[in-house]
């Protein structure tokens, strides 16, 4: 097997600083606490050893991966780690990484049994972005030219045909191949935006040719990115754009999904504030309330199928409240109609919501609630009761409760109060009083709030709360099972090593090691099920990389690693290593060097 040469650039870098002054009349002894000057091309040294590390890890088992697509995913992350450091071996590993997509996709299309499931197509629309779009975001121009090389001729039958009919026979059973024609057209569009923004010389016409193919979702950045550099050409797109926008057709078929997504996005940015005087894209205001009442009636049409459309009705009452006024009474009304089962006086309505992203006192906020149909007041009663809480009026929040609810919403109410007040206490530095009253929280909520206030007391003074903490943790480690049983308690389990792992590291590792071969018995079983069950996430009895850390079975946040690999890297690369597939171990240590350093 091929070992990569790794390239690591230490830097040296060092600062006198001079300081000099006249000696007062009368000597006066000044001392100042000042925190020590963070060497930042030591640290940035200290972060590229890691990664290559981790990079030369990675490499030494990519071979050992069955799917071509998993080679290519990785090939393409790790390249783009290296870009930097090694261009000519992130080159290597990007070519690399083509080759294996392009096997992958033609091993896919000519087996049979993959043409008749439809996984012929989807392994084309998962891997395609995952692989070139990292490569693009470096080298664009190679990225483009990966794109029309590795276009099969699956691929370019499904671009041919999305959306069309040919002597009068469908030839699109099933979605997938309008799917795979809008994606790759969004690809296409992405990489050209990052062409042009890797050359500006070329960036106008890429730009141009691009946003005059068609529309699609980075339609929007495009025309931005064009205004740039050729504000007229821009416009000129821009006008044309909102034109085809005005005369597309609405509906839940996938192939109108692009023109109803870059309505929204067009809208979402209309509405956003801009610095006074800045020159920037923008479209006439005729033609946005043109489009709000075009998408909102669509949405009005739809009714209980909206769920199905791909609009939210938040956003379409912001539009309305700007563009079209009249048509708030009926967006609202559908809002209550599409409510989930049971949510009423849980989840705030529009009327609610938009007391709560107010900055009113709580004081007003009540009186406001007040006006409002019953059904929308308690979520605005709880919103004014936190805000008293952590303002430090506890008694007024219990009370407010107390006059407005009952029953289990009491209960929950109360209990919601109660994380706010434990918050205040925290902030006010009364940690053994927060402590006293987090014993008392339903035990489904005490462990996340006594590692919440262990995190908060360390993080305000680490030499005169460490021990605080430590016993706060091993009241927590106390409360738990020898190992978790189910989700809920591998939450847990990571949430105490997390906040273990920069008071108390050897109790971090010594907390989750022993949780390691339960999650190796839970991934293998999932991987058979989920085989069984010809799900998108196992083939070939392996993993697919790029679903991300989900379709291993089980969630595993990746803040856990990182705050191990702050506190003992080594340890934390050979933990990781006792994971028993290849799979995981990839994973994670991808994770680890791509976010997990800073």
């Amino acid at each position: 097997m091929r070992r990569y040469p790794l390239a690591l650039v230490v830097l040296f870098a060092c600062s006198v600083n001079q300081f000099g002054q006249a000696a007062p009349r009368v000597p006066v002894v000044r001392t100042q606490s000042t925190a020590p000057k963070v060497d930042v091309a030591k640290v940035a040294a200290e972060k590229l050893a890691k990664q290559m590390t981790l990079s030369e890890q990675v490499l030494n088992e990519v071979q050992g991966l069955r799917l071509g697509e998993n080679r290519a995913h990785v090939y393409a992350k790790i390249g783009a780690l290296l870009w930097k450091s090694d261009p000519k071996t992130a080159k290597d590993l990007f070519q690399r990484a083509v080759n294996d997509m392009l096997n992958a996709q033609m091993a896919a299309e000519s087996d049979e049994k993959n043409r008749q499931n439809g996984n012929d197509l989807r392994i084309s629309i998962a891997i395609r972005p995952v692989v070139l779009t990292p490569i693009g975001g470096l080298d664009a121009e190679f990225a483009l030219e990966s794109l029309y090389r590795t276009r099969t001729p699956a691929i370019q039958r499904a671009m041919l045909q999305a959306g069309e009919t040919i002597e009068g026979k469908i030839g699109n059973s099933g979605g997938n191949g309008n799917v795979v024609a809008q994606n790759e057209f969004m690809l296409e569009q992405r990489l050209i935006r990052m062409a042009a923004e890797q050359n500006p010389e070329r960036a106008a016409k890429l730009l141009q040719e691009s946003i005059k193919k068609g529309i699609s979702s980075e339609t929007l950045s495009l025309l931005k990115k064009l205004y740039e550099k050729d504000p007229e050409s821009a416009d000129s797109l821009a006008a044309e754009t909102m034109d085809k926008l005005l005369g597309a057709t609405f509906s839940t078929d996938p192939t109108d999904q692009k023109a109803i997504s870059l309505s929204q996005s067009i809208l979402n940015d209309s509405l956003r504030v801009r610095k006074p005087g800045a020159k920037e894209l923008a479209f006439a205001d005729s033609s946005l309330r043109s489009l709000a009442n075009k998408i909102i009636n669509y949405a009005i049409s739809a009714g209980q199928n909206i769920r199905m459309s791909g609009l939210g009705i938040p956003a379409l009452i912001k539009f309305a409240d700007k563009y079209s006024p009249g048509m708030v009474a009926a967006l609202k009304k559908l809002e209550k109609a599409n409510m989930p089962p049971g949510t009423a006086g849980i989840v705030p309505d529009s009327d609610s919501r938009k007391l709560m992203e107010s900055s009113m006192p709580a004081s007003q906020l009540v009186a406001e609630a007040r006006k409002l149909p019953a059904e929308s007041r308690a979520p605005v009663y709880q919103n004014a009761a936190m805000k008293m809480a952590r303002a430090g009026d506890y008694n007024a929040a219990l009370d407010l409760i107390n006059a407005n609810f009952t029953g289990r919403a009491l209960e929950n109410a109360i209990n919601q109060l109660n994380w706010a007040h434990a918050d205040y206490l925290i902030g006010q530095g009364k940690y053994h009083e927060a402590e006293k009253l987090i014993d008392d929280f339903p035990i489904a909520n005490r462990v996340s709030a006594l590692i919440n206030l262990a995190q908060k007391a360390f993080a305000k003074n680490a030499d005169e709360n460490r021990t605080f903490s430590v016993s706060v943790l091993q009241k927590v480690r106390s409360m738990l099972p020898n190992r978790p049983s189910d989700n809920m308690e591998l939450i847990q389990f990571t949430q105490l090593t997390s906040a273990y792992a920069p008071i108390e590291p050897s109790e971090a590792f010594s907390t989750f090691e022993p949780v390691i071969p339960m999650l190796n018995e839970l991934v293998d079983a999932n991987a058979v099920v989920q085989a069984f069950q010809s799900t998108s996430n196992v083939r070939s009895g392996e993993f697919v990389l790029s679903n991300g850390g989900f379709s291993f079975g089980f969630f595993m946040d990746p803040t856990l690693f990182r705050n191990l690999a702050k506190a003992d890297f080594e340890r934390t690369t050979k933990l990781i290593d006792n994971f028993g597939r290849r799979e995981m171990r990839i994973n994670l240590k991808l994770q680890l060097a791509e976010n997990g350093l800073n």
